[in-house]
């Protein structure tokens, strides 16, 4: 139904299509771009089938060490547990420096001695994509993008390990899937989350613009390195879609932080 409410009145294009429109100035009225972060094998068993269903493509971000090398992200180990507090705890962890947070995570497993090891059965959910997956979702249009190796929060990562997260993850993917947008995503994308050494990095590895997770719509004016998106998540009805995508959302979010 959403979708379908997305092709009658807007203009559904290529993440990166839109972007040099807009940068042209020759972007339609009423136009958007579907992209989906992380990489999950879920995208491939629901998303990707309603997208060719009704003729639309998307631009998937994938971190690479999920993708290759089937590493469970952290966030997914932490929900794994299952904690009461799970959503304080991981707000606490998006601040640490990786090192800690490993640590930290560890120190949880073992406590409730419980770990998301595999991707088997009910732990599916936290699968990734496969490379099949991926270059059968590639040959029906979806395409793919570069959201780092390891998924950390940018921000807080050394000079070294920004730039090899972030060219890394880039000469990763060009390596296993061929061409890949040239539109970064940041992890969590928040404005905390990056700062000039960051997008300085994603400029020095080649890449036209980069996205975040910063409510609102973009203008031609609006920085290639802090595009914002319209977030779809805890959408559970026809009238928050609408609302939702319209940006009167985030128009009245930005009234309330006045």
């Amino acid at each position: 139904m959403e979708l379908d409410y997305l092709k009658k009145h807007y203009n559904v294009l290529d993440l990166d299509k839109a972007l040099e429109k807009l940068k042209n100035g020759t972007l339609p009225p009423y136009s958007l771009a579907i992209t989906f972060d992380d990489g999950y094998k879920n995208f491939y068993d629901y998303a990707f089938p309603i997208l060719k269903q009704h003729n639309l493509t998307a631009t998937f971000f994938l971190p690479t060490n999920f993708i290759l090398e089937k590493t469970p992200l952290w966030t997914d180990r932490l929900e794994f547990l299952g904690l009461k507090d799970d959503a304080k705890i991981r707000q606490g962890l998006k601040t640490h420096v990786d090192e800690s947070r490993n640590l930290e995570l560890i120190r949880l497993e073992n406590q409730h001695q419980k770990k998301l090891d595999n991707f088997v059965g009910s732990n599916s959910v936290y699968a990734p994509l496969s490379l099949e997956m991926i270059k059968e979702m590639q040959n029906a249009g979806m395409k793919f993008g570069a959201h780092t190796q390891s998924h950390p929060i940018l921000s807080k990562v050394n000079t070294l390990r920004l730039f090899n997260e972030i060219k890394g993850s880039k000469n990763l993917l060009e390596q296993n899937i061929g061409e890949i947008s040239n539109v970064f995503c940041y992890p969590n994308g928040q404005p905390e989350d990056f700062n000039q050494d960051v997008l300085g990095g994603v400029k020095k590895a080649g890449f036209k613009w980069a996205i975040t997770t910063i409510e609102g719509m973009n203008t031609k004016d609006t920085n290639p390195y802090i595009l914002k998106r319209i977030t779809m998540d805890n959408i559970k009805d026809q009238t928050t879609f609408v609302f939702a995508l319209s940006g009167f959302r985030s128009f009245l979010r930005r009234l309330k932080s006045l």
